[in-house]
């Protein structure tokens, strides 16, 4: 599995290697992180990233194709800088730049299109991990608690999500 987090700090997009299992006798998730890269983002990118909430529908859509067209060629870089086999990638999972975040409201939007990303690099892409939770009450950061739960529970009694 590949994973894709760029946050709103706007600093880069954090990219990791990482392989799963799955140990049904106590039903956990043991994993491996395998490589791991930050990729800065340039101040022009930054820019537009910053502008992307008043943007224009159509400007607004081309982003979300620009950001997804970075994305996947900061993969395809990472796979042949760390001379990865795709056939050991099941997917890649991309959150998303979040742009319209109001879970108050019922909704989130996260750019950075996985299709564009699917087509770029060949590999399934998972995505738009904050909707369903934003529908179902939540403040769209599913994967947080579980997260927290599976990396640190043997190290803390309980996590803030600040």
């Amino acid at each position: 599995m590949i994973g894709l987090m760029s946050g709103t700090s706007l600093d880069g997009l954090d990219i990791a290697f990482i392989e799963f299992n799955f140990d049904s006798s106590n039903n956990s998730f043991p994993f491996n992180i395998i490589h791991t890269k930050s990729v800065t983002y340039s101040d022009e990118f930054i820019q537009e990233l910053q502008q992307a909430i008043q943007l224009s529908t159509r400007d607004f859509l081309m982003l979300d194709k620009k950001i997804g067209a970075v994305f996947g060629q900061a993969v395809n870089d990472f796979i042949t800088e760390f001379n990865i086999n795709t056939s050991e990638i099941d997917a890649i999972a991309s959150h998303g730049q979040t742009t319209f975040h109001q879970p108050e409201n019922g909704f989130t939007s996260q750019i950075g299109c996985g299709d564009t990303i699917a087509v770029l690099t060949g590999i399934p892409v998972i995505n738009d991990f904050r909707t369903k939770d934003v529908i179902l009450g939540g403040q769209g950061a599913p994967l947080v608690p579980i997260g927290d739960f599976n990396l640190f529970q043997h190290h803390a009694a309980s996590f803030l999500n600040l």
